[in-house]
């Protein structure tokens, strides 16, 4: 059950950033002429942003889903994780337009953004295995007979 959620987790993800990759408009956004871009900074700083922003999701699931059934559990999980999701397609979206104002190949864009999906994964996985342990903790109360006195 665990592999099939990854599976359904990682097929989102890539879905997502391919789509926010492709439908990419920054054009508001200006970047800094003190630091230069390269696929490593927006790797290193996505990265960042993940590894940050992983415990408060891991604290805020705990919170949520104390005492909650194995669906409502489930639904807070991908909610947490839909976040990771949406700074992992922040950051290949960034590297997608790098690749065109680079004119580089989409192998080049492609290796970087499996890097930082890679570390999603990662990430997320953190996320899903305290969903796990809750999961299983609510299961086995539930299948637990009641006591009455």
């Amino acid at each position: 059950m665990r592999k099939k959620f990854l599976f359904v987790v990682a097929a989102i993800v890539t879905m997502t950033i391919l789509l926010t990759a492709c439908g990419s408009d920054n054009s508001g956004e200006s970047q800094s002429d003190t630091k230069k871009v390269t696929y490593q900074t927006i790797l290193d700083d996505y990265s960042a942003k993940l590894k940050s922003k992983t415990p408060e999701l891991v604290k805020e699931y705990k919170k949520e889903g104390k005492n909650k059934d194995i669906s409502t559990q489930a639904e807070i999980c991908s909610k947490k994780i839909q976040k990771l999701a949406d700074i992992t397609a922040e950051g290949t979206s960034k590297m997608a337009d790098l690749m065109i104002k680079n004119g580089d190949d989409y192998d080049v864009y492609e290796k970087w953004a499996m890097k930082l999906s890679d570390k999603y994964m990662s990430y997320a996985s953190k996320i899903t295995d305290v969903y796990s342990n809750s999961a299983t903790d609510a299961l086995v109360k539930s299948l637990e007979p009641s006591v009455e006195q």
